[in-house]
């Protein structure tokens, strides 16, 4: 099914928490969803699991501090320092 309708996911008073945006008419879109989809279950296998990104607030599943932060008092974001860490996802 081919949709080309954004929607919308709002919470109890109205604040949009996540959307839809639907499918893009596009033939090489199930390749790269595909290959999406693939780089995850490959860079899985790389990730180091503690106890402390297996056990969370946040769901029962592993989670990693990575990507861009805009926190901890910081005027504008910007990589996370992770010196220690190498990215199990390698970004373009």
């Amino acid at each position: 099914m081919k949709c080309r309708v954004s929607f919308p996911i709002i919470d109890k008073i109205g604040r949009i928490i996540a959307m839809l945006c639907g499918r893009p008419d596009d033939p090489e879109w199930e390749s790269v969803h595909v290959e999406a989809a693939d780089a995850m279950r490959r860079s899985q296998r790389r990730i180091r699991r503690t106890k402390k990104n297996s056990k969370h607030r946040r769901g029962n599943f592993t989670a990693l501090a990575a990507g861009v932060s805009f926190g901890g008092g910081k005027k504008v974001s910007a990589p996370r320092p992770r010196p220690h860490l190498k990215p199990p996802v390698d970004y373009i």
